[in-house]
């Protein structure tokens, strides 16, 4: 039996698509999360960020 070619393009894809909608739903979690405790959200990501580079 031939193992198909597609089949782990496909499902590459589909797991990059998971991935990218699971970011897409945290970061408006996120956002509405900071938002709320007042924190502007162009400045989220910086936030998130700075324990990042403090760590290194």
């Amino acid at each position: 039996m031939i193992f198909p070619v597609a089949f782990p393009l496909v499902l590459g894809l589909f797991l990059l698509l998971l991935v990218v909608l699971v970011f897409v739903v945290e970061l408006r979690i996120l956002r509405y999360a900071y938002r709320k405790i007042g924190v502007p959200p162009r400045y989220m990501f910086v936030i998130m960020l700075y324990p990042w580079s403090a760590a290194t």
